[in-house]
């Protein structure tokens, strides 16, 4: 995830000179997230959550799970979002999570 970042920060930076990079990068993580297991698993712990709370923050969600690393948490969200899972708004320092 870190490297489709870095894609999109040097994209802005220089102009759109990157976009290709950045769609290869996005789309490769994004096939590749299909058949995680960290994220199918995390997935199927998170989204009865996020239904079941509509509107609840991202830093609320960390702490109803406490076993999840917030990385881990971010990583599933992020792509969850990308592929239309769950909408993420921007909500002062985190995010506020509905599902699709």
């Amino acid at each position: 995830m870190k490297s489709a970042e870095s894609w999109k920060q040097a994209n802005e930076t220089e102009g759109g000179k990157w976009a290709r990079e950045l769609d290869l990068a996005n789309k490769e993580y994004a096939d590749f997230v299909q058949t995680d297991q960290v994220y199918r698993n995390g997935i199927a712990v998170l989204l009865p959550i996020i239904k079941a709370t509509p509107g609840i923050l991202q830093t609320d969600l960390y702490k109803a799970c406490p076993g999840i690393e917030r990385e881990t948490i971010s990583y599933i969200l992020y792509f969850a979002a990308s592929s239309e899972v769950i909408r993420r708004t921007k909500k002062g320092r985190t995010y506020e999570l509905h599902a699709a």
